[in-house]
């Protein structure tokens, strides 16, 4: 078994919350991460990636039809992998959370860029952010390894694209860097960072030129890894330049699945060369001889482009077809979702039908949560709108209320939760409709009967969503009840979606009590966060100078980056720069000064995280969903 020591190297920017979807709180070991504390979903205690479902097999691969799919984790065709991966729509920086209820359903806010300035802002102005800048490029050489990968981060999250200039050559010369997680977190860093110097260096890396090489000081060929991590980066700036490298990349006969995969999500990206970008994209959607896990991530990068929607009779007309195969399948399921409108009466019927009849469990259960997302995201429904909506809730609801259901239920009610959320979001005054009322009403009665933790959970955050602040003091009471620990983190998530500030007490003492499970105590941090618990501030400073071990250290630096504000700035800096300290510690004052200072009010990488197709594990992917 694994020492931290020995697995970790890039400790300072990764957390374990792969730890929740096993459905039961895993038993935190070091054994159980791999470099970095990247998070793996829990298999049978093996650390390979192929270990957890994730496909291992190099190269293209033939290409296969039929509904068959290569072997997938278990614990991915369970609600809290689709929650990880899609919560931050609903979990932004705490004052977002509060402005999203006047602006719109979840994902409006994403992708968005810098706000202004100001007492309404969640960001740190700028002057603060300035400061923070300052003292992170000296850390970029500092002898650490944890603390140059967590600067490196925390530069690229914090400079404005337009400020990039003096940025380049620290972060440049950090991808020579002689330990390869700081090479990592560098490639990673200029992609945030963004514009046209930093896109050309990336270029060369993701292609293994041998300028690309001389740049990270390679003897041989540039590892894989750091290449699919540029590429993801390489999406992130969104540049010209970038479509035709990315497309060869997609298309090489002999290239690395997980790069290829990479550049066609990277293609997805690219809002400002979307014409282009959707004319390849469509090219490679009609390719059978790409491998399937590469083909299955066109329909998410299609979803995400400008103009994706002209796609959605084609996608439609390839959910039905019993050829497509499972990977290509869940991935329209998805993008179904993200495209549909509720007057679309075909796309609603295949979501329907795929949500009952389709042979792959997963599929099923991500229409199901499509057909959630079409009406969370709707806005204002006309007669035949809401006849539809109410259709789709008796059915759902049913599927929640049948206990021959089990696998089913927690999904069909978080899209009830996300019906629900559309339908108060619509409204001028945030009242409902009468079947959404009764929704609510007979899955808070589901709430209370239930003692399956997992479906308890899935229960109170559809409530929260679909109900706001009307169920707060019950969640908040929940929580305050204690009981199992893997529910104690779905009712923290619960209370902060629904505001509930009666529950700040018991989630400040779960925070800090060494008992509070590690899978939890992230959760707790984030609630604690979004609702605005500043008088925890110099509590948490005190802890990062003063902890013990690496998962409370990571839940203090998230509470603190998002509860933070220019006060914390200045005991964050010094104990970075303490140099007696464990140099975990010190790595994760500056995670915390790179989540205060964070220049977009959604983080960086939820650009890739939300409406993902998570079934297909990618290396580098991973990588970028799991950072801080």
């Amino acid at each position: 078994m694994s020492s931290p020591a020995a697995v970790a190297p890039a400790l300072a920017r990764r957390v374990l919350t792969g730890l929740l979807l096993a459905g039961t709180v895993a038993t935190f070991a070091p054994a159980g991460w791999s470099h970095g504390a990247n998070w793996r979903p829990p298999s049978d205690g093996t650390t390979n990636p192929g270990s957890a479902g994730a496909p291992t097999t190099g190269g293209r691969g033939p290409a296969t039809g039929g509904r068959g799919a290569r072997s997938v984790a278990p614990t991915l065709d369970r609600w809290e992998a689709w929650w990880y991966f899609q919560r931050e729509s609903y979990l932004p920086r705490h004052t977002v959370g509060r402005m999203s209820t006047q602006t719109g359903a979840a994902g409006f806010l994403t992708g968005r860029g810098d706000a202004p300035d100001g007492d309404s802002s969640p960001l740190l102005q700028a002057d603060a952010r300035h400061r923070v800048l300052a003292a992170l490029i000296p850390l970029l050489g500092d002898g650490s390894t944890e603390v140059v990968d967590a600067a490196a981060i925390a530069l690229g999250r914090s400079v404005p694209t337009e400020m990039a200039g003096p940025f380049l050559a620290p972060l440049t010369r950090t991808l020579a860097h002689a330990e390869r997680t700081p090479r990592q977190a560098a490639a990673i860093a200029l992609g945030i960072l963004g514009g046209p110097e930093a896109a050309e260096l990336l270029r060369e890396i993701a292609a293994d030129t041998p300028r690309g090489r001389k740049v990270c000081d390679a003897t041989g060929p540039i590892d894989d890894l750091l290449r699919g991590l540029a590429v993801l980066a390489l999406g992130l700036t969104d540049q010209a330049g970038n479509i035709a490298p990315l497309v060869a990349l997609a298309r090489e006969p002999a290239g690395d699945r997980e790069i290829a995969a990479s550049a066609v999500l990277a293609l997805g990206l690219h809002a400002g060369q979307a014409p282009h970008a959707l004319t390849e994209l469509q090219k490679l959607l009609g390719d059978d001889s790409l491998d399937r896990e590469v083909r299955a991530q066109v329909p998410i990068a299609l979803q995400r482009l400008p103009g994706g929607r002209a796609l959605l009779p084609r996608f439609v007309v390839m959910l039905a077809d019993k050829g497509t195969c499972n990977e290509v399948a869940r991935s329209l399921a998805i993008a179904l979702g993200a495209l549909s409108r509720p007057e679309e009466a075909e796309a609603l019927a295949e979501l329907r039908r795929a949500g009952k009849e389709h042979s792959d469990s997963l599929t099923r259960h991500l229409a199901m949560l499509s057909l959630g997302r079409v009406f969370e995201r709707a806005g204002a429904l006309n007669e035949a709108g809401k006849t539809v909506r109410r259709e789709v809730q008796e059915w759902l609801l049913a599927e929640v209320r049948d206990p021959t259901r089990g696998a089913n239920r927690p999904f069909a009610a978080l899209a009830l939760g996300l019906a629900g959320r559309g339908d108060r979001l619509a409204s001028s005054d945030g009242r409902v409709s009468a079947a959404t009322q009764r929704t609510a009403a007979l899955l808070d009665e589901e709430l209370d009967a239930t003692r399956d933790p997992s479906l308890q959970g899935a229960l109170a955050i559809a409530l929260a969503l679909m109900d706001g602040a009307g169920c707060g003091p019950k969640l908040a009471g929940k929580l305050t009840a204690g009981g199992n620990p893997v529910l104690q983190g779905h009712l923290a998530t619960a209370c902060a979606i629904a505001d509930a500030t009666s529950a700040v007490p018991t989630l400040r003492k779960l925070l800090v009590d060494g008992s509070t499970h590690p899978a939890v105590r992230i959760d707790v941090a984030r609630a604690l966060g979004l609702l605005a618990d500043r008088s925890l501030e110099p509590e948490l400073i005190d802890a990062i100078a003063a902890v013990e071990d690496l998962p409370r250290a990571a839940a203090f630096a998230k509470a603190l980056g998002l509860l933070g504000g220019k006060a914390a700035i200045d005991p964050l800096l010094e104990l970075a720069n303490r140099e007696q300290l464990p140099e975990y510690r010190r790595a994760f004052a500056v995670v915390a000064l790179g989540l205060l200072a964070e220049k977009s009010e959604l983080p960086w990488n939820s650009r890739y995280l939300i409406d993902a197709n998570f079934t297909t594990l990618l290396r580098p992917l991973q990588e970028v969903f799991d950072i801080l």
